[in-house]
């Protein structure tokens, strides 16, 4: 949803080759939108599943009583 946002966000800025030299151009490519989900889904899963296994391996007896 992030990376929605941002790509909605840079549209009103002109394409990269409208820039003149000496400025700074923004590229938006598919590409790099792609990548950025995949890794942020890869990250995500990563994190909510490391924990996940840990919180599995407790006793339910001894964490309802701490």
């Amino acid at each position: 949803m992030g990376a929605g946002l941002g790509y909605l966000a840079l549209l009103p800025f002109p394409p990269r080759d409208a820039f003149k030299a000496g400025t700074l151009p923004m590229d938006i490519t598919q590409g790099s939108y792609g990548l950025a989900i995949t890794l942020t889904v890869i990250g995500a899963v990563l994190a909510s599943i490391l924990p996940a296994r840990a919180a599995a391996r407790v006793d339910p007896v001894t964490a309802i009583g701490q």
